[in-house]
Order: structure tokens, then sequence, then C-alpha cells
């Protein structure tokens, strides 16, 4: 093998990321973490300097120097960063002696992330404390700001610190677990997935959810078709921006199990790889009223329920929230302080606990009181979408109670698609009862 060979080699299997992170080079921002390989990440050292890297379609390390008007200078690979910024000429004997063994590149990254963990020791430890923020404040009231963006200042401030705080303790925890988060692998999944139509949304159709609904989010509801979630939704998560990180996915119910503790479950998961935030389904530049809950389903049957109304922002978690969503949830109330917030959790005790929670935390965090509203289901109701449905509380999903409440075009979908695997007596069972 020749040294060409063998520098084409490093250029692809070193990642040049970790490289610069243990040589001294720290995130921009701490949202440049999470963007993927083959976008660009901005690194910064000494305040000033300035890299941007990523891998190019041939699966290639470099980094394009930015000069200190923001404009760009050089670009190159390791081989030129060896040269260039650390001294070394014989930069190809240098890496074949480093990468022996192979430990090197899992080595390399647990010295990125300590040489991180040490910089945010170091450099970091009065960029929170209580008189930087009163600095920001009195600045703030300075320039003339409204309460509501110093009540968005401070909530950004709180969680700085506290993801700082995270972040520190996680890159010390050797036994930690991350999930990875690679927002360009998810957006290719998303732009892969199947506009809803007449042909496809079986799983919306069974929901009582109309089309003349669902089409008011064009962009936001897509149908999957794999063996996981045949003819299953997934509805897009966005930031702040409207930009997708992630998606929630709902489908058709399903047997876990076999023989006596055989059971039916829920198909919910979010999308491998992404950042649960929440839907923001809807109005997103001046919405009226935001609707908050666990579940986009519940929230889309409410707006189905009440006419489709426009002004609506549709706010899920996807879920139990988890401190991510909590953050969203507080960031766009902050965003539009006039807004009305509907809390739309199910209605019973686990839903009406969620409710009393983010409700605490939303005026914690500066949204005013007045501003939050329960907003559950007739008490004959679990949630919004059994009452769209018809399905009053408390029921069954695992026997002929449910079933029984279901019109015609339901109860073929529902056999369908749930009954797939059932037994021969269950079969029988049902489809007397359906095709009777």
């Amino acid at each position: 093998m020749t040294s060409a060979d063998e520098n084409k080699i490093f250029k692809k299997e070193i990642n040049l990321l970790h490289w610069l992170i243990a040589d001294g080079w720290i995130y921009e921002k701490a949202s440049e973490k999470n963007k993927g390989e083959n976008e660009y990440k901005m690194l910064v050292r000494n305040g000033t300097h300035k890299l941007a890297v990523k891998r190019n379609n041939e699966g290639e390390w470099f980094y394009i120097n930015i000069l200190t008007d923001g404009k760009k200078g050089g670009a190159g690979s390791i081989l030129n960063y060896l040269r260039e910024f650390q001294g070394i000429q014989d930069y190809t004997k240098y890496l074949r002696r480093k990468v022996q063994g192979s430990e090197f590149h899992q080595r390399l990254a647990r010295k990125a992330e300590k040489a991180e963990a040490e910089f945010l020791l170091k450099n970091d430890i009065d960029r929170y404390s209580n008189e930087r923020w009163l600095e920001i404040y009195d600045k703030a009231q300075a320039k003339g700001l409204p309460e509501p963006e110093i009540d968005r200042l401070r909530f950004e401030f709180q969680t700085a610190k506290r993801d700082h705080e995270n972040a520190v303790r996680l890159l010390l925890n050797p036994h930690r677990k991350i999930d990875k988060v690679d927002l360009h692998a998810v957006r290719e999944v998303w732009e892969g997935l199947s506009i809803p139509n007449l042909s496809n949304a079986d799983y919306l159709t069974w929901r009582c959810i109309k089309p003349e609904t669902w089409n008011r989010f064009p962009g936001d509801i897509r149908i999957e078709n794999n063996r996981h979630n045949p003819k299953g939704i997934a509805v897009a998560h966005r930031d702040l921006d409207g930009s997708l990180t992630g998606f929630e996915r709902k489908g058709f119910k399903r047997y876990d199990g076999e023989g006596p503790d055989r059971k039916v479950v829920s198909f919910s998961v979010f999308s491998g790889s992404g950042q649960r935030l929440t839907t923001m389904a809807g109005d997103r530049a001046s919405p009226k009223v935001i609707l908050m809950g666990e579940a986009f389903l519940d929230l889309v049957s409410y707006f189905q329920d009440v006419g489709c109304p426009a002004g609506h922002l549709l706010m899920s978690s996807g879920g139990t929230p988890g401190q991510e969503s909590m953050d969203h949830f507080v960031r766009v109330a902050l965003k539009f302080p006039e807004t009305q917030i509907l809390l739309t959790f199910d209605n019973d005790e686990p839903g009406h606990r969620f409710a009393k929670h983010v409700r605490a935390y939303l005026s914690e965090n500066g949204v005013k009181e007045n501003r939050i509203k329960d907003n559950f289901p007739d008490a004959d109701y679990k949630d919004w979408n059994d009452m769209v449905r018809g399905i009053r509380f408390p029921h069954s999903t695992t026997s002929l109670l449910d079933i029984q409440e279901m019109d015609k075009q339901e109860l073929v979908l529902f056999s369908k698609h749930f009954w797939k695997h059932r037994n021969d007596e269950e079969k029988e069972r049902i489809d007397e009862y359906i095709y009777k």
C-alpha cells in the first residue's frame, strides 16, 4: 500500500471532529452537536478562530477555515490540519503510528469528550451565575425590552445553565447512555414517507379523522407502510424555527407475547435518532390558540370536533412529556404571550396529573396563569379521540365492548389490521359479529 492510499484511508476513517475537540476546539453552539456528519458543524478556539467541519459525499472528513470577517478561508483534511495547525510535516508516518491497534477510534472519542468536559468546567464556571443573570437583566431593562421578552431571556438562561450542568455530568460519567441524534438521517426517512390520501390513510380513517381535517396539516402528517407500522401515521416534531427534529409514529394495535400472557398493545414510538420536542402542526406564525398534550390524535380530534378553526397550533409531546418537550412548551408559550393555551390531556388520573404538571411548569417559567385552561373531553370519554369515535369511558380495548361501538367501515379496518394474527376461535367470534 502506498502513502497516498494510506492518506486516503486516514481522511475517511479518522473522525476529524473528535480530533479537533481533543486538540482544544469546542462547538460554537450546543445545537451544533445535534447535526449529522454530513452537515457543517462550527467549532471555535480562543474565542474567534473558527472551523466548519463535516464529511463530504465520498465519506472523507474535511474542514473550512472561517476568517475573522466571516468569509471562507482555505479548506483541508486532517493531513492539512496536522501540517498547518500542529506543525507535523511527516503526517503519514505520524498517523500510521497513532492508529495502531483496534482501540484507536474509541480512545480518540474518549479523549475528545474529556477535553470538552475539562473546557466546560474550566471556562464556564461564571457564565451561569446569579450575578451574570443580573447583568443580563439590567441590560435588558436599559434597552427597554418588554416584560415578555425578558421572561424569554430568563427561561433561556435557566435552561442553558441546566443543559451545561447536565453536559458536564454526562461527559464525566463513563457509564452514561447517550441517544445519538442524527437529524440528517431523520429528514431522509421523513422525505420517503407518503402524503395521506383516501387510499392509504386507513389508520386515520379508523380513528375517525376526516380528510378535510388531515388536509389542514399537509406538511406535518405522513403515512408509513412498513412491516412495523402498516398504513400508520408519522407526525413531525419541529423546533421553534419550524425545522424537523423527528416524528412520532402511531399505528394499529397488535398482539404482544404468546399464550395466556398475550395482550393487545398500541404501536406508539418515536423516530430513531430524532430529537423529541413536540409537534408544531397548524399556525406556527401567529396562533390564537395553542393545544398542548401527549397525543396528536387527541389534539386533532378536538380540532375536528370544534370545526377545524383557523389560528390553532397543535403541540403533542408524543407520550409523557420529557424535559425537552416541557421546555419546548414554554418556549412556544413565551414566543406568543397573548395566545390562549388549552391543556388537552386524557380524562383519567394520569392525564389530570400531567395537565397539572405542565400547568405548573409553564407558570413557574413566566407563562401567565390566566392564559392556561384545562381542555378535557366530556366526563363519559377517556380522551378526545374516543369522544369523536363515540366510545364511552370506561371501556375495554381487548373485548367486544370496544368493537360494538364501531360503525361498519371501522369494523372492516379493525378486522383487517388489529386481528391479523388472531387465532381461529377469535376470528370466528369477531367475524361473526362484523359480518352478521
